[in-house]
C-alpha cells in the first residue's frame, strides 16, 4: 500500500473575517475532493483568515500512479484556486 500526502497553504489576504476564508477553504475542499475523489482537510490556522493549511491525501497500490496523481492535483490548483498558494509538503510513502 502507498501513502500520497501534501499539504499547501491558501492565502486569503482580501479576507477581513472568518466566514470569507471559510467559504474559500470549503469550495477549493470541494473541488479537491469532488473532482479527483481524494482526502481533504484543513489542518491548521484555522482562527487566521489571511491563511489556511490545507492537508490532501490519497492511497493507491502505485507510487507512479500517485504521483502523476499529486501533479494533476497540483495543475488543477494552479487553474482552478482564484487566491495564491505554497505547496508545504509532499510525500509518498510505502507500507
Amino acid at each position: 500500500m502507498t501513502i500520497a500526502v501534501m499539504t499547501v497553504i491558501l492565502y486569503t489576504p482580501m479576507c477581513h473575517d472568518l466566514k470569507c476564508k471559510r467559504r474559500i477553504v470549503k469550495s477549493t475542499k470541494d473541488k479537491l475532493s469532488g473532482h479527483f475523489n481524494v482526502s481533504v482537510a484543513e489542518c491548521d490556522y484555522h482562527e487566521d483568515y489571511h491563511r489556511a493549511l490545507i492537508g490532501i491525501a490519497m492511497i493507491g497500490s502505485d507510487a507512479r500512479y500517485l504521483e502523476a496523481k499529486i501533479q494533476t492535483v497540483i495543475n488543477f490548483l494552479e487553474k482552478t484556486v482564484t487566491v495564491d498558494f505554497d505547496i508545504v509538503e509532499q510525500t509518498i510513502e510505502k507500507w
